[in-house]
Order: structure tokens, then sequence, then C-alpha cells
């Protein structure tokens, strides 16, 4: 009878000790360009939030813009129905734009206030200046959408005011508190 002899090779410790290292290169590696991959991924939904908020805040100055038949920054309307006050606002660290509504009814001559949070932008910051020249009847509109002062998103539209006549030049900033519009909505 044959003696069945026993295959005593395996792998030594110093094939054990390169093959952990090997994994631990691998693992470090693959790693670090995951987390380069998540700060990318972060970055790009900072910056698309940021797009998104700017082109509502765009939307919306556009929109109680267009049909807007006098345009202030002191607060003083005349009587034309459909009256509003755009306002940046913050309130426990969170930034929106906020529009006080005023409509009036002339059957009546009753008139219905509303304060309404418009465009929500949390811990985005935006900044706008509204610019119009004299006698023209349009408006160039500036945005920026900044987050610890970095600039996500910045714009610049000019709209064609519809009703607009005989407009006086101004220049009106976010920064130095609201905007008046007047329109007959």
């Amino acid at each position: 009878m044959k003696k069945v002899s026993k295959n005593r090779n395996g792998f030594t410790l110093a094939e054990e000790v390169v093959t952990v290292m090997l994994v631990a290169i691998l693992i470090a590696t693959s790693s670090g360009i995951l987390i380069h991959a998540m700060w990318f991924f972060c970055q790009n939904i900072l910056t698309l939030t940021a797009q998104q908020k700017g082109i509502a805040v765009m939307d919306q100055l556009t929109e109680h813009l267009t049909y807007a038949t006098e345009i202030s920054t002191t607060g003083t309307f005349g009587t034309n129905p459909y009256q509003v006050q755009l306002t940046m606002t913050e309130d426990d660290g969170k930034h929106c734009l906020t529009a006080d509504v005023c409509v009036k009814y002339a059957s009546d001559g009753g008139t219905v206030n509303t304060t309404n949070q418009i465009c929500s932008l949390g811990g985005y910051d935006a900044q706008y200046t509204v610019t119009g020249n004299a006698g023209e009847s349009q408006v160039t509109i500036d945005l920026s959408i900044t987050k610890s002062e970095t600039t996500y998103y910045s714009d610049r539209r000019t709209i064609a005011i519809q009703n607009l006549s005989n407009a006086a030049a101004f220049s009106y900033s976010s920064t130095a508190g609201s905007l008046y519009i007047e329109s007959l909505e």
C-alpha cells in the first residue's frame, strides 16, 4: 500500500504580508477616488440648487415687473389696483423673497393686503439690482445667488415693461430696502 504524502506547502508569512499590503494600497487609492467623487457630487448639488433658486427669483421679478405701470424705491403708490412690495428678508438665517401685496377693489374702494413668501432661498442669499433708464420702457435685472461668500449663480435679464410710460431713471439694490411695483393686474 502506498503511503499518501500530505502536501504541506502553503503561503509563507512574507507572501501574506505582501498580499495584505497590496489590498491596503488598493483600498486607500479607491477611497481617495470615492472621496473626490463625493466632493464633486456635493459641489454639483450646491450649484444646481443655487441655479434653481436663482431662476425662481428671476422669474418672480420678471413676472412682477413685466406689467408694471410704476416702479418706485420710496414706497409711494398711486391708485392702481395691484401693488406689490418686494423685499429680501431673513428669518433664523434663512433668506427669502417676500411680497407684500395690496389689491384694491374699484367697486367698493376696499383693499386686501397679504404677505407672501414667494421664494425661499434657505441658506443661499440673493443680491439683485433692478435698473431703469429715463424714458425707456425696459429694466435690467442683475442677480447673483451666493452662499458663504461664494457665487454659485449669476444672471442678467432685460425686461420690456408693457405698461410703463415716461419712466424716470432709477437703480434699486436688494440690499437697500424694498422695491415697490404698481400694475393693472
